[in-house]
């Protein structure tokens, strides 16, 4: 399995409960950098590393039973 950096950053409503985490991916090479800058869009990028890591890792495992909010580019989730 490929290593990432995936943040998970709470959301609190008014009263200082967790709603739910923003996820967002993190580069963990140089190589990476450059792929994302040339041949695809960083959303695409940040799209497919988020919807391959709720797949493998799952949401319940992410959030329990808060919502989850990130990217989402729907030709990425298209793919095959």
């Amino acid at each position: 399995m490929k290593e990432i950096y995936l943040g998970r950053q709470p959301i609190y409503d008014p009263n200082l409960h967790v709603e739910g985490y923003q996820l967002s991916y993190h580069p963990t090479e140089a190589g990476e950098l450059f792929e994302e800058a040339t041949l695809l869009s960083a959303e695409m990028k940040h799209t497919q590393v988020l919807f391959d890591t709720l797949t493998e890792v799952g949401l319940e495992r992410l959030a329990g039973e808060n919502k989850i909010f990130g990217p989402v580019n729907f030709p990425v989730i298209d793919k095959p």
